[in-house]
């Protein structure tokens, strides 16, 4: 965890703890996706490093974890053992929030995934226009996928 990104926020946080800046309470959030969900502990141990509040979420609009969710929940599941060890009480409420909502979103995200896989085996442009034209038909998958 050594971006440019975290560079800054520390040295956000230092300005904070100097006195420079008034703000007391500092979020950070951690989108989940493929390139970062095995960080979750680290993240985790990270905020708490600089006291600043850690949130998280799933990335929205792709079904890039649709094969990881077991990997996903495991990791979610470390990151909250880590905010019970380090006593970081922000960080498991949020934790055990995003755990709960992973049933609903690996459903989504399969949805949305078989539904992009099955454009790929039929003409897009075809199967765009025949979506247009039945307008029931638009509207159920909107639902389904999540579109």
């Amino acid at each position: 965890m050594a971006s440019i990104t975290f560079k800054n926020l520390e040295k956000f946080v230092k300005k904070r703890d100097n006195g420079e800046i008034r703000i007391q309470d500092i979020y950070a959030n951690l989108t989940v996706q493929k390139n970062n969900y095995k960080e979750i502990s680290e993240f985790v141990e990270f905020s708490n490093s600089l006291k600043i509040k850690s949130s998280f979420n799933f990335v929205s609009g792709l079904y890039e974890l649709h094969d990881k969710i077991d990997e996903v929940r495991m990791s979610i599941e470390d990151g909250i053992q880590k905010a019970k060890v380090l006593k970081d009480e922000f960080s498991l409420m949020e934790l055990k929030c995003l755990l709960k909502t992973l049933p609903k979103y690996e459903e989504k995200i399969k949805k949305q995934y078989f539904y992009f896989r099955l454009l790929d085996f039929v003409n897009k442009e075809k199967a765009n226009r025949f979506i247009q034209k039945h307008t029931n038909l638009k509207k159920l998958l909107k639902k389904i996928v999540g579109l």
